[in-house]
């Protein structure tokens, strides 16, 4: 089967394992390693996959079909796809939410928009592998705290209603204590409500010195962030100034 082309999965899913592993073995340029992890991914998502009713099955193969029709590739789409799913599990989300991603995942590749399904998976599998929601040399965003998938208005996040939120860059870090909101995986933003930003790393105790934030937004691909309101609050001389 390896370099033969794969077109379509049967839609009610009763041979999807072989299915799965025909079209990564369709990958000419997968070495050995990468079939055999592969291989072991596809064991790993099919008890999940059966927990799915018939139609939230069809619904999968649905998509997968249409992401085909837009030229998903084995490696990395599909792997990552499997993996999606495995995390979506591991997190606590399959049963709350996960129907919902695959029907986002479905417009996206309905739309032929193979870009923004690679960048909602991966960004997905980054959240729930290392809990960063952006990663690079030049900055670093990483919450705690659980989060729920939803899509809203078409614009897919995942949304935090308590969490902690940390920026890295240029050897130094930022954090938004008590804060909720949402990341928004295909503009690689975060709208956020509420938080405080403290100055212990100045030497001031968090009950001494701290900023409350309104509602603020931030590109996670840079270090700084935007607030509509801020109270700061110096307990040393005076009790608050709102700006």
């Amino acid at each position: 089967m390896k370099g033969q082309v794969f077109r379509e999965f049967w839609p009610d899913g009763m041979i999807f394992s072989e299915e799965a592993k025909q079209f990564f073995l369709s990958d000419r340029n997968a070495d050995r390693r990468q079939q055999t992890n592969a291989a072991k991914l596809i064991d790993e998502f099919m008890p999940l996959f059966n927990m799915l009713t018939e139609t939230e099955q069809r619904a999968f193969l649905k998509m997968c079909n249409a992401t085909l029709k837009a030229n998903m590739r084995p490696f990395p789409t599909f792997e990552n796809l499997l993996k999606a799913a495995i995390n979506f599990f591991k997190d606590g989300q399959f049963a709350r939410s996960f129907s919902n991603y695959i029907r986002t995942l479905n417009r996206i590749a309905d739309n032929r928009k193979i870009r923004d399904f690679d960048l909602l998976l991966e960004s997905t599998n980054r959240l729930f592998e290392t809990g960063f929601l952006y990663e690079s040399l030049s900055a670093k965003w990483k919450v705690d705290g659980e989060s729920l998938f939803e899509d809203f208005d078409e614009k897919p996040r995942f949304v935090f209603l308590k969490t902690n939120l940390t920026g890295y860059a240029n050897n130094d870090s930022t954090k938004i204590h008590f804060t909720e909101g949402a990341f928004y995986p295909l503009t690689q933003t975060w709208q956020g409500i509420s938080g405080l930003v403290d100055f212990t790393r100045a030497g001031f105790e968090i009950g001494e010195m701290f900023v409350e934030l309104g509602k603020y937004e931030i590109n996670l691909r840079t270090s700084r962030y935007q607030a509509d309101s801020v109270r700061f609050f110096n307990k040393i001389y005076f009790e608050c100034k709102k700006w």
